[in-house]
């Protein structure tokens, strides 16, 4: 194979790569799927927090943050502003400012450091509309 040919046969695998990783960060959308959890099914409105990633939904804002295990932190940040952290277990009912949610899954995620998108941690959640 010519070195052209290598370079782009290279490039088209490179792309194919980047475009699955893109797919697969989507951290807000109809629930169905997880990025950090395998191909579960979520009903449609959950809502998919990636660590430490601050996720709109309605008017409020959620970042997960602190997984470890089954177990994390939910920040919610009402219309207004202020927040509470709400630590949550996978399978929990939990409310804060004016909206409970279910927590449908926590994924512990990689040590990828404190930026935002670094960690591959996850929390599904499905708000009470």
């Amino acid at each position: 194979m010519s070195r052209r040919g290598i370079g782009t046969s290279l490039a088209l695998v490179l792309a194919a790569g980047s475009l699955s990783v893109l797919a697969g960060c989507s951290s807000a959308d109809d629930g169905n799927g997880g990025t950090g959890g395998g191909a579960e099914d979520y009903p449609s409105g959950a809502v998919r927090l990636r660590q430490n990633v601050p996720t709109p939904w309605q008017d409020y804002t959620f970042t997960a943050i602190n997984l470890e295990g089954h177990r994390g932190i939910v920040v919610v940040a009402p219309p207004g502003g202020g927040h509470t952290n709400v630590p949550v277990t996978s399978g929990d009912t939990a409310a804060a400012d004016g909206l409970s949610f279910e927590v449908l899954d926590v994924v512990e995620g990689g040590d990828g450091g404190d930026q935002p998108g670094a960690m591959d941690g996850l929390i599904v959640i499905l708000p009470e509309s």
